[in-house]
């Protein structure tokens, strides 16, 4: 009866199987494609912006000591507060 019981722990103690481990693998690597395939189109994006931006013109705000860029403007950065602002519009 003990030897039942220690085997028993034993099978389950070893983990998953090959064929689980192999699965695990997979949706591993479906995750990171995806991963990149969205990393891939926001940069595609992020291109896009930067080749249509066009060139600062500086605005009231702006100081000697630096320039206060605005959406679609080159050297600008867009963020959160960015586009709230610009939903406000």
């Amino acid at each position: 009866m003990i030897s039942l019981i220690t085997s028993i722990f034993s099978l389950v103690a070893c983990g998953p199987s090959e064929e689980e481990k192999a699965k695990a693998e997979v949706e591993a690597a479906a995750a990171v494609e995806e991963l990149f395939n969205g990393l891939e189109e926001e940069i595609d994006s992020s291109t896009e912006d930067v080749s249509e931006a066009i060139e600062h013109v500086c605005n009231d705000k702006c100081t000697t000591e630096s320039c206060n860029f605005v959406c679609g403007e080159k050297g600008h950065v867009c963020s959160e507060a960015c586009h709230a602002d610009e939903n406000k519009k």
